[in-house]
């Protein structure tokens, strides 16, 4: 990536999208819709996507969500991201909070994007969202 450029992803850039889908959603707490990537977690199931790059630099970034279609508004959310078998940032976020996590692509071939509900008394369903996927040139 050249310094300044950004280019945005989308689930069919992933090598691996798992259980997410891809679609028209609204993030808790926001009053629009938008296409975002989308995976309904049940207790503590893990939703994972991946991402193959060639050598490049820049900032690989993630806006994170939960949608208002969840089952529960009680449902906490726990987004990963991991470069190259390493964890680089995890953040938890409940029902309208919005988060963004980032990591540094210097020498990094595949980034896994993942998200686990992490609710201690879980019994209904929460729907993570990933709102966002960029890479910003550095």
């Amino acid at each position: 990536m050249t310094e300044g450029a950004q280019r945005t992803l989308v689930l069919a850039d992933a090598f691996s999208p798992g259980k997410w889908t891809e679609g028209s959603y609204q993030p808790a707490g926001t009053a629009t819709q938008l296409q975002a990537m989308a995976a309904k977690l049940y207790c503590s199931d893990v939703a994972v996507m991946e991402y193959r790059f060639a050598p490049t630099v820049g900032t690989f970034k993630v806006d994170v969500a939960q949608s208002m279609d969840s089952a529960t508004s009680d449902g906490t959310v726990e987004f990963s991201l991991v470069a190259d078998g390493r964890q680089r940032q995890t953040k938890s976020i409940k029902f309208k909070e919005r988060q963004q996590l980032d990591t540094d692509m210097a020498g990094v071939t595949v980034i896994k994007i993942s998200a686990t509900q992490t609710t201690s008394s879980c019994s209904n369903d929460v729907t993570a969202l990933v709102t966002n996927v960029s890479i910003a040139g550095s």
